[in-house]
Order: C-alpha cells, then structure tokens, then sequence
C-alpha cells in the first residue's frame, strides 16, 4: 500500500478509538510453526504500490511457504490492509489513568526500560567500530563525498543509521571508512539549479557491519554516524559512478557573550557568584548592569544566553515525562539549540533554516517561539489530533525524538508519546526488527485519512516499564498551538492542508 494514496475509510469510527486490521487471513499464520514468534510484518513502512482494481483484489493467496522472506511480507501487508481482514477495535488509550495507577503501585516489581538501548542499534547486528575523529578547519573549502536523504535534514550530534543497498553507494562508503570517515549528508531537491548555498552537515562513521555470507538474508551495508560540523554546498559534480561530490565551505558558529557585558563596571566582578558552568543560572551578578542602560531589562533578557536557555528549561519541563532528564541536557547554548533542534517535530524547512542560522542565541529564538507554540500533535495530511505536548516523553538516552532506520532503507525520525488518540492499528505485533529491545511493534495509521503515522509498542515482558508508548514518524505530523476546525464531511472526503503556527 502506497503511503501517498488516500483510501477512504469504508465505516464511521467514533473519536479516540483505536481500529486495528489483521493483515493476514488464518491460512498464513497457520503456515508459521508454532514455536516460531516471528510474525509476518516487517518494521517500517514501505511505499509498495497495490493495484485497485477488481481483478487483483478478487485473486486468492497463492500457497507461501513457511518462511517468508522479508521484503514479499511488505507487500502481503499492504494488500491485507486494503482489504481489510478481520477488523476490531482497541480502546488501549482509554484506561490509561488506571493503568498508571496500577503501575506507580507496582513500580517495586516492574524493571525500567534501559534508555541506553535505542541509541545502540541492537537491530542492527553487531559492526565494527571506527576509532578516530577528523576536525575540519573553520572556513575551509574542500571536496566531500555527499548522500542525499530526502526528508532528513541531520543536526550536529544527531545520531544517524544507514541501510544501504546501492553498490556504487557502497563502494564510495568503503572508501571513506578507510580514509576520513566522514561525509556529508544534505537534503537536495530535483532542481540542481537551486543546490547552491544549500546547508549540509558532516557525518563522521564509528561503526559499520558488512554483509559477508551471501547465504545470509543479510544484504548491504548498515553504518552507524554522528552528525559533526555544519557546511554550505559550494558547487557539486557527478562522478562516473554516480555518486555526488561537492565542494564545500565549512561553517562556524558565532558565540556572543552577555549582551551586559559592554556596560558593566569590571570593579564590580568580584560580586559574581562563582559557578563551576559559566552558563549556569546560579553565574548571577549581585549588582544588576541593567540599570547603566537606558534600555529596559526584558530587552537584554531577549539576547541572554543565560535567559534563553531558562527559558527554554521551562518549556521542557511542561513535558512532564520529559522532567526527570532536564538534568541531563547540555549546558552550553550552542549544544542545547542543537538537542532542541534535534528533538523537536520540526518541519524540513524550519529545521534547514535553523541550520542556516550562525548564532546560538538566535537558534535559541526561534526554537522557544516553537516551544510556547507547540500544544498538540496532528496529522500533516487531515489536521486530525493525534497527541498532545504533555505526553511525550524520552525513551532513548539521545531525546524523545531519534532517527531508526527500517529493513528497507528508509529513515524514520521517530517522536515517542505514553499515549495516542484517533489512530487505527495495521497488523500484528512483531518483534522483528525492533526499535527498542523488549518492545513488540505495530504499524499505526490515522483514523480520518489512512495517512501511516507510526508505531505503536507493546512490552513483550508484562514487568517491563512502560507497558506501551507510541513512537510518530515526523515526516507524517505537524505541531500546532491547537487543533484545527475538522472540517465537514463532505470536506473531509477532498483531505486537506495545514502548516505549522509560528
């Protein structure tokens, strides 16, 4: 099932109920032995493209064997999906306030999920890892490998997994493992005009994993990155073998101090509380410089560091499960633009913008006029509600928000959330592939469009912390201040569009 194509919901479905489809009949899973758990649909999403006609819909499943590989289950999917087997419905999110009632009463007996794990990769199989580190100069121009990823703008100190199957992709990988190890990865649209001054950021490998038994269902190569140094595209050539190079200038940041600073009286230094962090709120002065301005003090509050970063503290904390890891969070203005950037529902052009911009404190500008704007989560292609702000929480160490790459290819920048509303449920639970150790998932669709949101996961372990969360795919919502007018149903048959309110 294409992700792109509407299919229009064949029954009503009231508000906040969760409808989940078998994705095949009885006389698949009967095939699987009843020892094996593997269920039949792969992690991820992909746009696998069913015909709708009569014809193909109307054919019976020919016979498959016990083992179906992974690619073939894709498209059994999609075609389950739209034909809709066994259809009921889940009302999960409905008892949550109970559930957590009963969880904080138990939390003696239950084990907390170790949030070191998705920032590993384990899906990945084992690599080998990659010792060294390459600096670039400020300011400086050289040529540099490129990989495009539509839809994936990468932020200094993101994390970034990499399924790659091309060999001509492969070999230019090889070879920067063996020498710099590091590329540059950037967003680049069809028109080849307009990649002039596009801003990238440098990806430095530390491990890989190589597919070596050509008898193994195991193909390409998996690389694990890290975000570096931010750069802008110079000029860009083909080489014979397809593969993009580019000359690019590397990008600095400009640190500004205490706009205050320019009027103090340096005698009075000695009144500063000591911090072990300069950015620290505690790094106070007793005697206030505001009043040797003829400015008001709320204008030297909008160009603080030290008053940006509270302030976007304080918009996290409203995440309340977010709370217990604010100790946690960088403490430079630099560092903690960049987390915030890295681990908010963004949109590609307002985090392209933020990649364009050369001050921390401007970074920090916009991402807190994002903050006290973001209040609920809804899909990008119907507006419908599917989350609010309060329930998104940190599963990983990294953030709330990582990039997962699927069996595929394909990399998804998934926000995760305690609960969800107006979502239908596509398959099984399986736990091939996952994400998260420990976890089951389940593809998850929206309600009003169809549109593929994300996953839901379920512990496979009933002592396992949380039980269940939701993780959405950022390319699939939009952050709102509130939920938009539905539109009625005749409108809502034609779908429409929505933006972000900054």
């Amino acid at each position: 099932m294409d992700n792109e194509e509407v299919i229009e919901p064949q029954d009503e479905v009231e508000e906040g109920d969760i409808e989940e489809i078998e994705v095949l009949g009885d006389s698949v899973e009967n095939l699987e032995d009843e020892s094996d758990n593997i269920n039949l649909v792969p992690n991820g999403y992909h746009d696998v493209e069913i015909a709708s006609s009569d014809d193909e819909t109307d054919d019976e499943y020919e016979p498959l064997q016990p083992r179906i590989p992974l690619l073939p289950r894709i498209v059994l999917a999609g075609l389950g999906a739209v034909l809709g087997h066994n259809q009921r419905f889940d009302d999960s999110s409905s008892g949550d306030e109970e559930d957590n009632t009963d969880a904080a009463e138990d939390d003696v007996d239950r084990e907390r999920f170790d949030s070191e794990l998705p920032g590993r990769h384990t899906y990945l199989g084992e690599g080998t890892e990659v010792g060294g580190r390459l600096i670039l100069d400020d300011e400086l121009v050289q040529s540099l490998p490129l990989l495009s990823q539509p839809g994936m703008v990468l932020i200094p100190g993101q994390l970034l997994p990499l399924h790659l199957f091309h060999p001509s992709v492969i070999s230019m990988m090889k070879k920067v493992i063996d020498t710099t190890k590091t590329f540059g990865v950037v967003n680049l649209t069809a028109d080849t005009s307009s990649w002039r001054g596009v801003v990238g950021t440098t990806a430095e490998i530390f491990e890989y994993r190589e597919a070596e038994d050509p008898e193994d269902r195991e193909v390409g190569l998996k690389i694990k990155a890290r975000g570096r140094q931010r750069f802008k595209l110079m000029s860009t050539r083909r080489q014979v073998d397809g593969n993009l190079v580019g000359e690019v200038k590397m990008l600095v940041d400009k640190e500004m101090d205490e706009p205050l600073d320019i009027v103090r009286i340096k005698s009075l230094d000695r009144f500063m509380e000591l911090a072990v962090n300069f950015y620290s709120p505690k790094y106070r002065p007793k005697f206030n410089s505001c009043v040797l301005s003829p400015l008001p003090p709320w204008v030297w509050d909008m160009y603080s560091p030290i008053c940006l970063m509270a302030k976007v503290k304080h918009e996290l904390s409203k995440l309340s499960s977010l709370s217990l890891h604010l100790s946690s969070l960088p403490a430079g203005p630099s560092e903690l633009s960049w987390w915030v950037a890295a681990n908010l529902p963004l949109e590609d052009k307002l985090r392209t913008q933020l990649l364009a911009i050369n001050s921390p404190v401007q970074r920090l500008r916009v991402e807190l006029s994002f903050l006290s704007q973001c209040r609920v989560l809804v899909c990008r292609r119907c507006s419908k509600q599917l989350g609010d702000q309060q329930n998104i929480f940190s599963m990983s160490k990294e953030g709330p928000q990582g990039a997962f790459v699927n069996p595929g290819g394909h990399v998804h920048e998934t926000l995760t959330l305690y609960k969800a509303k107006n979502l239908r449920l596509v398959g099984q639970p399986s736990t091939e592939y996952s994400w998260f150790p420990g976890y089951a998932w389940t593809i998850t669709e929206c309600l009003g469009c169809w549109n593929h949101i994300g996953w839901k996961f379920t512990a496979t372990n009933p002592k396992l912390r949380p039980e269940k969360f939701y993780g959405f795919s950022r390319r699939s919502i939009e952050a709102k201040v509130e939920v938009p007018d539905q539109p009625d149903s005749e409108d809502a048959e034609e779908g429409g569009t929505s933006h972000i309110v900054m």
